[in-house]
């Protein structure tokens, strides 16, 4: 059996940006909007299977922005906030280009998509991990 893995382009994941950042940029300012998020988002990486690299990166996300929230952790864009949670909205959403339900293939859309994202965020991304790590933050 033949396995085709779906890419995504850089024009592809920029129109899913624009097409999600005004509801990010709500979600955001909505503490009950992001918590709930990030359950979904939690139970979802529970069931993943290993060698998924990009998607790594997603719970670092629902990490800053939480912290963002609470008001620890300020000094990061606002672009970087909406780019992480149009991220953590396409890996939650049951409708994305490979539907999770088929297996290992289903999360490969998601790893894309986050993959295509992370070159617009990734410094920050690091930055925020090296501030959480000398803060002794630990994400439960």
């Amino acid at each position: 059996m033949t396995t085709t893995v779906t890419v995504l382009t850089e024009k592809e994941v920029q129109e899913a940006i624009k097409k999600n950042y005004s509801k990010a940029e709500t979600i955001i300012n909505n503490e009950d909007k992001v918590e709930k998020i990030l359950r979904k988002l939690e139970k979802k990486l529970k069931e993943l299977p290993l060698g998924l690299s990009s998607l790594s990166y997603v719970p670092v996300m629902g990490s800053l922005i939480k912290s963002y929230i609470e008001k620890r952790y300020t000094e990061i864009p606002i672009a970087t906030l909406a780019y992480s949670l149009v991220a953590i909205l396409y890996v939650v959403s049951p409708i994305d280009l490979i539907p999770d339900s088929i297996g290992v293939i289903g999360y490969f859309d998601d790893a894309a998509f986050v993959a295509g994202v992370l070159p617009f965020i990734k410094k920050d991304l690091d930055d925020y991990l090296e501030w959480r790590n000398l803060n002794d933050l630990i994400v439960k």
